[in-house]
């Protein structure tokens, strides 16, 4: 894959070698109207669709995305090489802010190329992709299940499948599934889709992709939020006697909660927060009155009580070991980040408590000893939400809770929303462990449990736990940020 990716690089950055690509003469005329569109302006900051005839023929692309600054840029019969080798004619004069990509169809049918062999072409688009433009999203298209090459759709699969486990590893970039809704319940495809050869779609076709792929998609401006979402969603969890005023998510009912959430201006978001796994029948009123450090982003009456629960037994009541939230009506092509405080004053054992975000790919943890805390808060940063549009909340006590009946306090919470991931400080070795890579080990020297790993650019790339302070990972060279429950250290992986 190196190679390829080297060898394509070089034609690309050459811009000569069109003598030495036989199918670059299949364009010649496709990119001239390309051009000549252009001659009045190029447009930039676009969300860029490349890729074959599926999206040549999308005729209402624009109509059915208003809310989007798209620009088509696909030519019927590429396959991902032809988008390679043309990437400085139809990708890169375009500036994207998102690039929307669809290939394999052709690549699978009309070529003896594996799965494999696709994938690694698809690699080599989003590598060239980041280098032009670091901060550009990426949205990968699942291959159509087309009537007409049912002999092909083995290599469908397993391309598809291949892509959706490489978009989950990557914060910037998205998988967007078409390949099972256009499937009936038996499995086969449905015709009514595609058009008589059976290979194109139709308006109901594309109407189906217009759902799949619009939550994905930026949106214009650089308002944070998806549809309704104007600003940061604040809550406070706990009674009805001490709510929060103004703009805030009062969330009462600790067994059922069921509510659609406002943001910082008083806007509905069309994002409801659900209790599916209650918390103990009552509400902890010993919270933190007066607040220091990170804690002074929250007021008061948000902050002095809390939903809770205790993982074993206290005295009669049986064990409550974890309470659940699940927050829905997300935008999967968004990032969202959470700052959660809870506190149980006047205490001096250790009452960490977990809080495990699970949305696309890993589960993300922040760790918040509550024991009387009046300063602290957990941070967990750039949680994508699954293709459903949901993020689920676990509530539990930590691994270092060591209070008896291991309490756990749930009694605030701010949430942001973002286009982009948020950038993690760069900040140098931590005095708490040191950090090195070697050998494709990352290691963290005294610490053991959850991480994040980001590049330099903001972007998390990893996420897990280690095994004695270990993790195995393949690098490339460069400057990477581990982020702890100890803190963030940086490691640097040096050329080959």
């Amino acid at each position: 894959m190196k190679k390829l990716f080297l060898l394509l690089l070089s034609t690309l950055l050459l811009g000569n070698a069109a003598a030495q690509y036989p199918r670059a003469s299949l364009w010649t005329t496709t990119m001239a109207n390309f051009a000549a569109a252009d001659a009045a302006g190029v447009p930039s900051g676009v969300v860029l669709f490349a890729g074959s005839s599926t999206f040549t023929m999308w005729n209402s692309l624009a109509a059915d995305f208003p809310g989007s600054k798209v620009l088509n840029r696909a030519f019927g019969g590429s396959m991902m090489t032809d988008l390679l080798y043309y990437f400085g004619q139809v990708v890169a004069p375009y500036s994207p802010r998102q690039v929307v990509l669809y290939e394999g169809d052709n690549d699978l049918h009309e070529s003896t190329k594996t799965a494999d062999e696709f994938f690694e072409e698809v690699v080599a688009m989003c590598r060239l992709i980041n280098i032009y433009y670091p901060d550009a999203r990426i949205l990968l298209v699942s291959i159509k299940p087309s009537p007409s090459r049912t002999a092909s759709f083995p290599k469908y699969e397993a391309a598809n499948a291949l892509m959706k486990t490489y978009a989950g590893k990557y914060a910037h970039i998205d998988y967007a599934d078409t390949w099972t809704p256009m499937l009936k319940t038996d499995g086969t495809p449905d015709t009514s889709y595609f058009l008589s050869d059976m290979l194109h779609m139709n308006a109901s076709g594309y109407a189906v992709w217009k759902n799949v792929l619009e939550p994905f998609l930026l949106k214009n401006g650089t308002t944070p939020g998806g549809e309704g979402e104007t600003g940061a969603i604040r809550i406070d969890f706990g009674s009805t006697t001490t709510p929060t005023p103004g703009n805030w998510n009062n969330i009462h009912d600790h067994q059922a909660a069921d509510q659609e959430l406002i943001d910082d201006g008083g806007n509905t978001t069309g994002i409801r927060l659900k209790i599916t796994d209650s918390f103990y029948n009552g509400f902890n009123t010993n919270g933190a009155t007066n607040l220091t450090g990170d804690a002074r982003i929250f007021p008061t009456t948000a902050t002095m009580d809390n939903f809770f629960g205790h993982a074993n037994a206290w005295g009669s009541t049986p064990a409550n070991p974890q309470g659940v939230i699940v927050l829905s009506g997300l935008s999967p092509g968004k990032y969202y980040s959470f700052t959660v405080f809870g506190s149980r004053s006047g205490v001096a054992d250790n009452r960490e408590t977990r809080y495990e975000f699970k949305g696309a790919g890993d589960a993300l943890t922040g760790l918040l000893n509550t024991s009387s805390n009046s300063s602290q808060v957990a941070v967990v940063k750039n949680v994508r939400p699954g293709h459903d549009g949901t993020v689920t909340l676990t509530v539990s006590a930590g691994p270092a809770n060591n209070q008896a009946e291991k309490f756990f306090y749930l009694g605030a919470m701010i949430v942001e929303i973002s286009d982009a991931p948020l950038s993690v400080p760069a900040t140098e070795h931590s005095s708490v462990f040191r950090s090195w890579y070697r050998d494709s080990v990352l290691t963290l020297e005294n610490y053991d449990g959850p991480f994040q790993l980001f590049d330099a650019s903001g972007r998390r790339i990893a996420a897990g736990s280690t095994d004695r302070g270990r993790y195995r990972y393949t690098l490339e060279a460069g400057v990477y940020l581990v982020q702890t429950t100890a803190g963030t250290a940086r490691v640097m992986v040096p050329g080959h």
